[in-house]
């Protein structure tokens, strides 16, 4: 599997390369890297869990319908609503958190941060500390 050997770059580094290959193709090390990933994801997949029981929903469903606040639903056609919070939940998790998720895991990135339909989600990690903090931003909601 590895890296292809197929440029005049990769040719001038064809020992280093298949010295890599080894260590990238070697089934334990493959092991490790995934059990990595998962160890990471389960982390931050219970941060997120705790975050979304900390989140006061009465009071961010209160504000969207006294504000009609509204997001586009895309099922069968366009749909504009309020979300119940089921629907916010499960936006938030699918894709605020995964796309987070993804660019620590995959990526490398030690922080990454989402936001849209008025929230914004914040993943990070220093050492074994993991965090995820979820926030309704009114702060630059305008009235029409």
């Amino acid at each position: 599997m590895g890296y292809k050997i197929d440029s005049p770059w990769t040719s001038l580094h064809r020992d280093n390369i298949k010295r890599l290959n080894e260590i990238i193709d070697d089934e334990y090390c493959r092991e490790l890297e995934i059990g990595r990933k998962i160890n990471i994801m389960l982390k931050f997949e219970k941060e997120f869990d705790e975050e979304i029981k900390r989140l006061n929903w009465d009071s961010i469903l209160k504000f969207m319908e006294d504000n009609y606040w509204q997001w586009a639903f895309y099922d069968n056609v366009s749909d504009y609503r309020v979300p119940t919070k089921a629907e916010m939940i499960e936006r938030l998790r699918n894709d605020h958190f995964k796309h987070c998720l993804y660019r620590i895991i995959e990526l490398g990135k030690t922080h990454s941060s989402c936001f849209s339909g008025g929230f914004n989600v914040e993943l990070g990690y220093i050492g074994n500390n993991y965090w995820v903090n979820i926030y309704f931003d009114i702060a630059h909601f305008k009235e029409e």
